[in-house]
């Protein structure tokens, strides 16, 4: 999915601001990343490629300078939580909330430049798009149909223990029950967002080849800004649960958390804040 796409994108700038030196050389690199992983998808050449290429750029540069803010503005919030010792469900709601708002103001603002550059390509670059789109879906597809249940679920757990480490330290027996129960309450939405994806890319297809249709601008806006619309109720339905789920559980976990464990997590938070404002002190003087 050309959504896809930009969440890895969104994810990976998520990602590099927050890990020191090596973190903040990759965000200021971070258009060249896009420019490689637009190339996975189709080639460009002439005009467009120097038009897209300068419109990431200018993304890259907005993201800096209104976004990066954004992130380091959530961490503020949660450190001070931290201080005071007053993280509460509502917060946590509230937080996630406001991650889940920057994926969207990311998407919201690359739709003017889909807009744009989508209609401008040529059918064969247009039949490219779809089919390396359709062999990352059907890739998907079969690493879900072939893995076995029991070692994917191992393998979940892992990842969450090893993930809950890095950022708590080592884990106290409550909480890697807490995190194991988590994990066993989860709905399993996989099938479900493949079906997603698949309903999602048949309508790109037909958007995309066809850009003399009098709509084509409203419906390709809806694919970019709005997909959620082409969920299932059932999808729609395991999502709010696992989110809520996901919530409870940070309430939970933190209420666990020793003094040792709470000084680790503040830590972490405080080093990618300082990261946060070294890009933006960099990205606010210098243009990229």
């Amino acid at each position: 999915m050309l959504t896809q796409l930009v969440r890895r994108v969104c994810l990976l700038l998520l990602v590099i601001v927050l890990g020191g030196c090596s973190a903040q050389f990759g965000y200021r690199f971070a258009d060249t990343y896009v420019e490689w992983q637009l190339a996975k998808y189709v080639d460009l050449s002439g005009s467009l490629e120097d038009n897209v290429d300068r419109s990431i750029d200018e993304l890259h540069q907005w993201h800096a300078q209104t976004q990066l803010p954004r992130y380091r503005d959530l961490l503020v919030e949660l450190i001070e939580g931290i201080d005071t010792d007053t993280l509460t469900v509502k917060q946590v709601v509230g937080l996630s909330e406001q991650a889940y708002g920057f994926w969207t103001t990311i998407r919201n603002q690359l739709e003017p430049y889909a807009l744009t550059y989508l209609p401008q390509l040529t059918p064969e670059q247009r039949q490219q798009l779809l089919e390396n789109l359709r062999e990352r879906l059907q890739e998907e597809r079969e690493d879900y149909q072939e893995r076995d249940p029991e070692d994917a679920k191992k393998e979940r757990l892992d990842k969450l223990f090893d993930r809950a480490k890095e950022w708590l330290g080592p884990l106290q027996k409550e909480q890697r029950t807490l995190l194991r129960r988590w994990l066993e309450q989860r709905g399993s939405s996989r099938e479900q967002w493949l079906a997603y994806q698949q309903r999602w890319l048949e309508l790109f297809a037909a958007t995309l080849n066809n850009p003399e249709a009098a709509d084509y601008a409203e419906q390709m806006s809806l694919l970019i800004t709005q997909p959620e619309q082409l969920r299932s109720d059932e999808l729609n339905r395991m999502v709010a649960a696992n989110t809520l789920l996901t919530q409870q559980l940070s309430v939970d976990i933190y209420s666990t958390l020793t003094n040792g464990q709470k000084q680790h997590l503040r830590n972490k938070l405080e080093g990618y804040r300082k990261t946060l404002d070294s890009l933006i002190e960099n990205f606010a003087t210098s243009p990229q």
